[in-house]
C-alpha cells in the first residue's frame, strides 16, 4: 500500500512507514501522477513523456521514461507498476492523505497549499496537470473538512467544529458553511460586530466573484443556509441571548460561552435538530434536572448555535409573574415572529385570531380586522390556528426551532395553545 502526501510538499510513503525517495525530481513526478491518475485507469506513454520530456527527442524520452519505471520498480517492485499497451498504471493500492484526514490533521501547515513545490518538475503540460490536480485535492480537503465539521456537530464538539471551518475558510474564503460556523463562533464569543463583518465580507466575496449587480448578489447569498445569518446584520433576528435576562445585571460576571462537560447533551439536540432539517418532522425535547444545574444554559448555547447557522430560533423565557396571565408565554412567543418582516405575509383573518391575545399586532398592521366573536372555549384553539399561519409565513417551509426557557414558570393557556399547535406541526 502507498500513502501519498498532497497537502503541503507531496511525499509518499509505504505502508510501513518508509518513505519513498528517487534518484530524480521527474521519477518522483511520474510516481505521483501515477499515484493520483493511474488507480482507477492507465496513464498513457506519450502523456507522461509530454509531462516531463517534451524537449526530448521521441526515442530518449521513451528512454528516460523506461529508466523511472525501472526506478520506481526497484524501489516498490516490479508489480508496483503496470503497463497495458502504451499506457501505465499503478499496481498496488494507494490512499491519500485527505482520504485519511481527521480531527488530529485540521492543523495540518500544508491543507492550504497542496502538492507545492513541484512546479519546475515537468514542463507546461505537466502544469497544466499540476493546477488541475490541486483543484481536486482542495475540493476533496473541503469535503472532508466539511465531514469533520458534520461529525463534530454530532458529537457536541463545538469547538472542534470552529477549528475545521477556520481551516476550511482558508482553503475555499467563499465556503457557506466555513462563513457560517465562524460567525457562530462570533456571536458565541458576544462579538456581534465581528460576526456582521463577517457576513458582510462574505457578501462582497460573492458578488465580486459572480461579478453581478448588488441586488442579485443579495438574492444570491439569501439562500436557505445564510438567510437568517444576514438578518443578524439587519436585526430582523436579534442574536441569541446567552446569558438570561434575569442574570443581565450581573452578565459581567458570567462567561456565557463556556459550557464544561455537555457534549452528550448538545451532541443529542444537535442530532434531533438534523432529524428535524433532514426529515422535516415535529421533534420535542425536554431538559431537565435540578435548579441551578445549567439547563438554562445548554438551551441558549444550542439556540446559538443553530441561529447562527442561519435557521430560525425563537427563544422565550418563561417568568414566574406570567404563570397566572393567561397566555403570557404565548404572546412572548408572538412578539417574537411579529420583529421578522415576513410576518407581514401572514394572512389578515389570522392576524387577527393572534391579536386576541397579542392587540399590537393592529399597530403594526392597521389593516388587520378585530377578531369574528367566538365562543370563549374556542378561543385557544383559534389562536393556535393563526400562530400556525404566523410560523409558516415567518420561516416559509424551513424549519424553525422554539425553545422556552424554564418551562415549569408556563400559563396552562399557553401550554394548551402550544399542545395544540405541536398536534397540527404532525399533520
Amino acid at each position: 500500500m502507498l500513502t501519498v502526501t498532497t497537502l503541503g510538499a507531496p511525499a509518499i510513503h509505504l505502508a510501513n512507514g518508509r518513505e519513498v525517495r528517487l534518484r530524480t525530481r521527474k521519477q518522483f513526478g511520474v510516481l505521483l501522477v501515477l499515484a493520483l491518475d493511474g488507480r482507477d485507469q492507465p496513464v498513457a506513454r506519450s502523456l507522461l513523456e509530454e509531462f516531463f520530456w517534451h524537449d526530448v527527442p521521441g526515442e530518449r524520452a521513451y528512454h528516460s521514461l523506461c529508466q523511472a519505471i525501472s526506478a520506481i520498480r526497484g524501489e516498490l517492485g516490479r508489480s508496483a507498476v503496470q503497463r497495458t499497451h502504451d499506457a501505465f498504471r499503478v499496481g498496488v493500492e494507494v490512499r491519500t492523505d485527505i482520504e485519511l484526514l481527521g480531527d488530529d490533521d485540521l492543523d495540518a501547515p500544508g491543507l492550504a497549499r497542496p502538492l507545492d513545490g513541484m512546479e519546475w518538475c515537468g514542463g507546461p503540460a505537466f502544469g497544466h496537470w499540476l493546477e488541475g490536480a490541486r483543484v481536486r485535492v482542495r475540493r476533496m480537503a473541503g469535503q472532508a473538512l466539511l465531514d469533520v465539521m458534520s461529525r463534530s456537530r454530532l458529537a457536541g464538539a463545538t469547538l472542534r467544529v470552529h477549528r475545521a471551518a477556520d481551516r476550511l475558510y482558508q482553503l475555499d474564503p467563499l465556503s457557506e458553511p466555513a462563513v457560517l460556523a465562524l460567525a457562530e463562533r462570533e456571536l458565541l464569543r458576544g462579538d456581534v460586530v465581528g460576526g456582521i463583518r463577517l457576513l458582510r465580507l462574505h457578501r462582497d466575496r460573492v458578488k465580486e466573484a459572480i461579478q453581478i449587480t448588488e441586488k442579485a448578489a443579495r438574492l444570491a447569498v439569501h439562500n436557505d443556509q445564510i438567510r437568517a445569518a444576514i438578518a443578524v446584520e439587519t436585526g430582523a433576528h436579534p442574536p441569541v441571548e446567552l446569558v438570561p435576562p434575569r442574570l443581565a445585571a450581573h452578565a459581567a460576571q458570567v462567561r456565557p460561552t463556556v459550557l464544561v462537560a455537555r457534549e452528550r447533551e448538545l451532541a443529542f439536540l444537535e442530532g434531533e435538530w438534523q432529524r428535524v432539517a433532514r426529515d422535516h418532522t415535529l421533534r420535542t425535547c425536554i431538559v431537565t434536572g435540578p435548579g441551578g444545574i445549567g439547563k438554562s444554559s445548554l438551551a441558549r448555547r444550542f439556540a446559538a448555535t443553530v441561529a447562527a447557522r442561519s435557521h430560525s430560533v425563537v427563544l422565550i423565557s418563561c417568568q414566574e409573574i406570567g404563570e397566572g396571565i393567561p397566555f403570557a408565554a404565548t404572546s412572548d412567543l408572538v412578539a417574537a415572529l411579529l420583529r421578522d418582516p415576513a410576518s407581514s405575509e401572514t394572512d389578515p383573518i389570522w392576524l387577527a385570531e393572534v391579536s386576541r391575545i397579542h392587540p399590537v399586532i393592529r399597530s403594526q398592521y392597521p389593516g388587520v380586522p378585530h377578531p369574528a366573536e367566538t365562543p370563549p372555549e374556542t378561543v385557544r384553539l383559534r389562536v393556535a390556528d393563526g400562530l400556525t399561519h404566523m410560523l409558516e409565513a415567518v420561516t416559509d417551509g424551513a424549519p424553525v426551532t422554539i425553545i422556552f426557557d424554564d418551562l415549569q414558570y408556563m400559563d396552562p393557556a399557553s401550554r394548551d395553545v402550544l399542545h395544540v399547535l405541536a398536534r397540527r406541526a404532525r399533520d
